[in-house]
């Protein structure tokens, strides 16, 4: 027996795929074996071939006794214990049903033996483990000769069921044919006509002609030739028709013949993707494979042989890809060149209003840091949209702590409300988990969208965030639930079909002040999807709209982020509220906290025999006027304002709090002993991190982007150095040392990659721990995995973002290096 050399089986595209099943039939066909009718080693090596091309555990092959009640083993070939084997018969007498199927159909196909199927007869015969079959008849002179049974285990890839793909299914029918093929040269029969009967079933066409270019004549053509190309086997034998090269693109016959020249007519074999035009016009991508047949006494080629097939949907697809590619490289450059001036301008925004408190320069600048954040968060949903679209984009999940990212949330949706009278109202179940695992920065992005399209379209009233959590039937995981609803204009019911559609806005003459891209709900909606969960909306038409969604979260810490005051049966809280629905709220809130609380009117508040019992009073800023003077000085008041400005006739013994009160600011509020499970609650509005003495490298072939990064970390308390490049980076490594390293990404001559390469190759042990984080431009794509792989330790996205970069030190500095310390405020 010939020794073959298979594919490899991890075929992970459809075009090694193809290959892969194309190659095995070649391979078959040419064995020895084959032709000299010597059937058990033919089989053994069809079995053998099968296998390995399928991925799958076992084929065995049978030929039927004349009277059709047995089957007779020719071969048993298990690939996972690379073993032949000879089986005991089979009977058939009481399974008549299977023999029948067998005589009628082409192919009996079963994905899932578990389902009811008309073969549970023979299925029993087999062992538990199996999952799938797949059997082809084998006919000699249209009469049913034997069976080619193909197997499938069940296994961690197929733990049900294997659904066996048209192209597998073509390529069984294929064995049956070479087995019938191989029954008929053991009799010695002529192999002629039964050749050309099974090529006609091959997934392409097998030819032979005369190496006369240009004519090509062909000799002999299988019938599969007819589907292929449009024209029968007869119209193309000797050139009837037309010849090869007629057939062929007219754009790419120059190149098939460069590659004859290359190949056939120095005795190589030819691998060739071409286009032929059918009979009917229709332009196909052919893949063709073809060999010397025959040489004569000088050695020159006289004969060729040679297979096609129809590669069509495959070349579609790799187009698609490369065309995704392409737009993936320009989404890239495009990022690059807008967040590189953007974040320019940002920074030095910032720098400037450091220097300028008031007055009309620093309206101005607060105009120009509005409009360019704006400007960075249509530029982020159209980048977003381009990776779902190009169906590259992928979750990160990381241990995240519940409380803040409510708080990130409150903090980036107060700067988009402003001034507008509006109530945001936090609803917060204290029984949140205290920490979870999920892609955090995408969760706070589709809450952010769905929030930010409220304050955008609800001018007046009233916008209720609330955040739940319940467990899930897996034991790790919780269903995290988000809805948003406000008071604003509200959705047509005749635009409902087209809410989640890319780039729908609606009532666009009402809302032409409104800025947006129309991406944000559809970017949402595919990323609640990635994560397991489903978003759906109800509204009223000038009253009002409400999205809710879950996600599924792996948990981390199941106790609630913040435990209950043990004191708090002696807390009594008084809520003087404008909005019923608020105080319903913090009403709820409060009460599963285990604090009494209930509702104040304001006139009450002037009644000391009233509110004494309080031990706090919360009042809304529109309940303010008239409380000057009045109430008493040994009541704890907090006067709740939806803006940091300046409010007039304030209770004179009153502290000022920011809405919207979350669970963690409550808790604050009422004092007491509080427990706390969040790793950095010094992290929060009111302290600043403060760096001792720490060196950071700074590299960036822009000044202006220096500037601003050194600026930033200086006000942290770091000393910075930077570098123009990344020679001269390399170079102030290798002469002092950096607690850490801010590397730009795309540099001339040198990118951060390259450069993070080379500072890791040094010859130290320290060079290989310091951290680096890639400062880009580029979010297109997993720069993420990009990064890690090449030796730097994370990223962050231009415009730089001081909380951001926070994170970064606090995550990669040592302890001692860094801490929050209190900054000292009029507000509480």
């Amino acid at each position: 027996m010939d020794v073959l050399t298979t594919d490899s089986v991890n075929t992970n595209t459809l075009e090694e795929r193809s290959r892969t099943l194309n190659r095995a039939l070649a391979r078959i066909v040419k064995i020895p074996a084959f032709s000299a009718g010597i059937l058990h080693e033919t089989a053994k090596i069809i079995s053998e071939e099968g296998c390995r091309a399928l991925v799958t555990d076992r084929i065995s092959i049978w030929r039927t006794d004349e009277n059709l009640i047995q089957l007779k083993s020719i071969n048993f070939y298990d690939m996972n214990k690379d073993i032949h084997s000879i089986q005991e018969d089979f009977d058939l007498s009481k399974r008549q049903n299977y023999v029948e199927m067998l005589k009628s159909e082409r192919l009996i196909v079963i994905a899932d033996v578990a389902l009811p199927n008309p073969l549970s007869d023979v299925v029993e015969e087999y062992g538990p483990e199996i999952c799938a079959m797949l059997d082809a008849p084998i006919y000699v002179d249209g009469e049913l000769a034997g069976v080619v049974c193909i197997e499938q285990d069940r296994s961690e890839k197929y733990p049900d069921k294997r659904e066996w793909t048209i192209e597998e299914q073509s390529f069984a029918s294929s064995l049956g044919d070479f087995m019938a093929l191989a029954l008929i040269s053991a009799e010695r029969r002529t192999l002629t006509h039964r050749l050309k009967t099974m090529m006609g079933n091959l997934p392409g066409m097998v030819y032979q002609c005369l190496n006369n270019p240009p004519d090509y004549t062909i000799t002999f053509v299988s019938d599969g030739s007819t589907f292929l190309t449009g024209y029968s086997p007869e119209e193309l034998t000797g050139n009837s028709a037309l010849t090869f090269l007629e057939m062929v693109h007219p754009e790419d016959i120059e190149l098939l013949e460069q590659r004859n020249v290359e190949t056939l007519y120095k005795g190589l074999p030819l691998e060739a993707t071409f286009r032929i035009v059918m009979k009917d016009g229709t332009v196909k991508w052919i893949w063709e494979r073809s060999h010397v047949a025959k040489f004569d006494a000088d050695g020159n080629a006289i004969l060729l042989e040679g297979f096609y097939t129809d590669i069509t949907d495959r070349h579609r697809l790799e187009m698609a890809e490369m065309a995704n590619a392409a737009k993936s490289e320009f989404l890239a450059n495009m990022s690059h060149e807008i967040r590189t001036p953007l974040n320019a301008v940002l920074g030095m925004t910032d720098l400037a209003l450091k220097l300028t408190k008031q007055g009309e320069e620093a309206e101005y600048l607060e105009s120009i840091k509005k409009a360019g954040s704006q400007l960075l968060f249509i530029i982020n949903e159209i980048l977003d949209f381009s990776k779902i679209e190009a169906g590259v984009i992928e979750l990160h999940p990381e241990k995240y702590q519940v409380n803040e990212m409510i708080r990130d949330i409150v903090t980036m949706i107060q700067v988009h409300i402003g001034d507008k009278p509006l109530d945001f109202i936090i609803d917060d179940d204290p029984y949140l988990p205290a920490k979870m695992i999920g892609d955090v920065t995408r969760l706070k992005q589709i809450i952010v969208n769905i929030l930010i399209n409220a304050v955008k379209y609800t001018n007046e009233g009233h916008i209720i965030f609330s955040v739940s959590a319940e467990p899930c039937e897996a034991e790790d995981s919780y269903k995290l639930i988000v809805s948003i609803e406000d008071t604003g204009i509200g959705i047509k019911n005749e635009d409902f079909p087209a809410l989640f559609d890319n780039f729908a806005q609606f009532d666009t003459r009402k809302n032409r002040d409104i800025v947006g891209t129309g991406l944000g709900l559809p970017i949402a909606k595919n990323l609640i999807e990635l994560m397991g969960g489903e978003i759906e909306a109800t509204s009223t038409y000038g009253v009002g709209s409400r999205f809710s969604f879950y996600v599924i979260q792996k948990i981390n810490v199941p106790q609630p982020a913040q435990l209950f005051m043990r004191d708090a049966v002696r807390r009594q809280v008084g809520l003087c509220f404008s909005n019923p629905i608020k105080f319903k709220i913090v009403k709820n809130k409060l009460e599963k906290m285990g604090i009494y609380c209930d509702m104040l009117r304001q006139v009450e508040l002037s009644k000391y025999s009233l509110i004494s019992k309080y031990s706090h009073i919360l009042i809304d800023e529109d309940k303010y006027p008239g409380l000057s003077g009045i109430l008493p000085k040994t009541l704890k008041v907090y006067a709740i304002k939806t803006t940091k400005h300046d409010t007039k006739d304030l209770p004179g013994n009153a502290k000022e709090v920011l809405m919207p009160l979350t669970n963690l600011c409550l808790s604050k509020l009422l004092g007491g002993k509080t427990e706390t499970l969040l790793d950095d609650e010094t992290a929060a509005e009111g302290f600043n991190l403060q760096l001792y003495d720490t060196r950071i490298l700074i590299v960036d072939d822009i000044e202006i982007n220096l500037m601003i990064a050194s600026e930033l970390l200086s006000a942290l308390g770091a000393e910075t150095d930077t570098a123009l490049s990344g020679a001269e980076a390399i170079k102030m490594v290798e002469e002092k040392d950096y607690e850490i390293i801010f590397m730009d990404h795309m540099m001339p001559d040198m990118d951060g990659v390259d450069v993070t390469k080379h500072i890791r190759a040094l010859p130290s042990e320290k060079y290989k721990k310091i951290p680096i984080i890639a400062l880009t431009a580029n979010v297109v794509g997993d720069v993420r995995d990009l990064f890690l792989r090449s030796g730097l330790n994370g990223f962050l996205s231009k415009p730089l973002d001081r909380a951001e970069i926070e994170k970064v030190l606090c995550e990669w500095l040592p302890k001692q290096k860094w801490r929050y310390e209190r900054v000292q405020k009029k507000e509480f």
